[in-house]
C-alpha cells in the first residue's frame, strides 16, 4: 500500500477523532505513530507493508498499552487488505485512553496547595481515627507531615510533580519503617530520583546469606546487599524502575 494513501486515510480519520492526534510520520519506516492528546503515554504505531494489499504490523513502546493491541492484531492476522480506518477503530475501542488519561491530568494539574491540603486531609482523618486521648499518635502524625513538608522544599525542583510527591511519600514512609522489613534507602544527595538502597536481614542460613556473610568478612563489611535505584522521571506512570 502507497504510504502517502495510508497517511491521508489516518488525517481523515483523525478528523472523526478528536482525542488522538498523528505525532510521527516516518516514511522510510513506513510508519505511523499516534497518541492520545490527553496523554502521550498511550500512544502506538502501525507499520504498513510495501506491498500491494495493506498489511499492518501494530506496536507500542507503552508497556501498559501493549495488552490493548490484542483485539486490532488479530484483526490483521484474520483478513489482508483492511483498511487503515478498520485498524484505527479497532484499537481506539481497547484503548484505554480517557478514564486513565483523565487521572494523570488530574494529578499533573494539581496545585501545590491542593496538595499540601491533600496531606493535611490525611492527617485530620488519621486523628480522628486515634480518638480524642491518644495525643502521642496525634503528634506523630503531626511530625510525619512537617517531614512531607520539609521534602517537598528541598526537592520539589527536582523533576515531574507528580514523581516528586510520590517519591517523597515513598521516602518517609520507609524512614518511618526503621528498616524493619530488611530495606532501607535514602535518595542520593539532593537527587531525588537515584536512591541507595541497602537489603539487609538475609537468612544467614541460605546460600545467599553464607556467600554474604564470607564477602563481609574478606573485606570487612556488613552482610547486606546495596543497590542503586534509578526512578524514571515518569514515575510512577510507568511503573517501571532500573535496578
Amino acid at each position: 500500500m502507497n504510504f502517502d494513501s495510508a497517511r491521508n486515510d489516518a488525517v481523515d480519520w483523525l478528523k472523526l477523532q478528536p482525542n488522538f492526534e498523528l505525532i510521527e510520520c516516518d516514511e522510510n519506516e513506513s510508519r505511523l505513530q499516534f497518541a492520545c492528546k490527553k496523554s502521550q503515554l498511550c500512544s502506538f504505531f502501525l507499520i504498513c507493508s510495501t506491498g500491494e494489499k495493506a498489511n499492518w504490523e501494530i506496536k507500542s513502546d507503552v508497556p501498559q498499552v501493549l495488552p490493548h493491541l490484542a483485539a486490532a492484531r488479530r484483526l490483521c492476522a484474520g483478513q489482508q487488505d483492511i483498511a487503515i480506518k478498520d485498524v484505527l477503530d479497532c484499537l481506539v475501542k481497547e484503548l484505554p485512553a480517557d478514564s486513565e488519561s483523565d487521572s494523570e491530568d488530574e494529578e499533573d494539574n494539581m496545585s501545590d496547595a491542593d496538595y499540601y491540603s491533600g496531606f493535611a486531609r490525611d492527617d485530620e482523618d488519621d486523628a480522628d481515627a486515634v480518638g480524642d486521648g491518644c495525643d502521642e499518635a496525634k503528634a506523630a502524625l503531626s511530625k510525619d507531615n512537617e517531614e512531607v513538608d520539609e521534602a517537598y522544599q528541598r526537592f520539589s525542583s527536582s523533576g515531574n510533580p507528580l514523581a516528586v510527591k510520590r517519591l517523597i511519600k515513598d521516602m518517609v514512609n520507609l524512614e518511618k519503617s526503621g528498616g524493619k522489613f530488611g530495606i532501607s534507602g535514602s535518595p542520593r544527595g539532593d537527587n531525588l530520583f537515584i536512591w541507595d538502597v541497602q537489603l539487609t536481614d538475609i537468612p544467614e542460613e541460605s546460600k545467599l546469606g553464607r556467600d554474604l556473610a564470607a564477602y563481609a568478612k574478606k573485606y570487612k563489611t556488613q552482610p547486606n546487599i546495596q543497590l542503586e535505584m534509578v526512578f524514571p522521571g515518569d514515575f510512577p506512570c510507568l511503573r517501571r524502575l532500573c535496578a
